[in-house]
C-alpha cells in the first residue's frame, strides 16, 4: 500500500459519531449513549440525553417545537453517518451547525462527514472549533489529514507535536503519526517519516496489527516500498 492509498482516520476507533467527545467539555463526562440508542428524557433516537439538553439550552432563543426538530435532526444525522450516508449527515450536521455553532457534537458530526466527503476546508472548520469547544483530541488525526490535502504541512507538524505532548489514546496518536509521516513523505523527507512509524510499534516482523483500525504498519510498507 501506498502512501495515499491508507485508510483515512475516522471517528476514533470505528465507533459510533457520539462515543467520543459528546457535549463534554474539559472537566465533564463524556457522551457514551452510541448512536441508535434512545435518549431517555429527549425521546429521539440516536442522541445521547446530555446533547439533547445542550442542543436545547443553546437554541435558547428558538420555540420548544424548533429545538425538538433540531435534536430530531441531529439524530438523524448521527444514523447516516454511522450507516455512511455522508452527504445527508453533512447536510444535517451543517443544518444544526448554523442554529447552535456552540455545541460541540453537532460540529462533530459535520466535521467527520465533510472530511468522509473530501470537503477538506469544511472539515477543518468544523473539526477546529469541535476541539476548541470540547477540549478533546479524537479528531486531531482527522484534522491533520484535512490540511496535508491542502498543502499546509507546517499545522500538520504544529498539530502533531502538540498531540504527541497531551497523552491521547494509542489509537488516536497511531492514527496521527501516520498522518505526520504520510506529510513527510510527501514532501521528500522520507527517511524521516519511515523512522517515525516504528515509533507506534509499526515493525510488521514484530506483531500483527492490533485491530483494524489503520494499522501504523501498513504506512511503514508503503513508505518502505517508496524508499525502495
Amino acid at each position: 500500500m501506498r502512501v495515499g492509498e491508507r485508510r483515512r482516520p475516522r471517528a476514533p476507533g470505528g465507533k459510533p459519531i457520539w462515543s467520543a467527545g459528546g457535549a463534554a467539555g474539559p472537566g465533564r463526562t463524556p457522551a457514551r449513549t452510541a448512536a441508535g440508542a434512545r435518549s431517555h428524557d429527549a425521546g429521539e433516537p440516536g442522541v445521547p440525553d446530555e446533547v439533547a439538553t445542550e442542543i436545547r439550552r443553546a437554541a435558547d432563543t428558538a420555540t420548544a417545537h424548533r429545538k425538538d426538530v433540531l435534536v430530531g435532526r441531529m439524530g438523524d444525522a448521527a444514523v447516516a453517518y454511522d450507516r455512511h450516508r455522508y452527504q445527508d449527515a453533512l447536510r444535517l450536521g451543517q443544518q444544526g451547525a448554523r442554529e447552535v455553532p456552540t455545541v460541540a457534537a453537532v460540529r462533530r458530526i459535520a466535521g467527520f462527514a465533510a472530511y468522509r466527503l473530501g470537503r477538506w476546508r469544511e472539515a477543518v472548520r468544523h473539526l477546529e472549533a469541535y476541539g476548541e469547544l470540547s477540549g478533546d483530541v479524537d479528531a486531531v488525526p482527522a484534522l491533520m489529514d484535512c490540511l496535508r490535502a491542502l498543502g499546509r504541512p507546517r499545522r500538520v507538524a504544529d498539530l502533531w507535536q502538540d498531540l504527541r505532548h497531551r497523552s491521547p489514546q494509542a489509537d488516536v496518536l497511531a492514527e496521527a503519526r501516520i498522518v505526520a509521516a504520510g506529510t513527510l513523505a510527501h514532501r521528500g523527507r522520507l527517511g524521516e517519516a519511515i523512522a517515525l512509524l516504528p515509533a507506534a510499534g509499526a515493525a510488521p516482523a514484530l506483531r500483527p496489527p492490533p485491530s483494524p483500525h489503520v494499522p501504523p504498519w501498513y504506512g511503514l510498507g508503503g513508505l518502505s516500498e517508496l524508499c525502495g
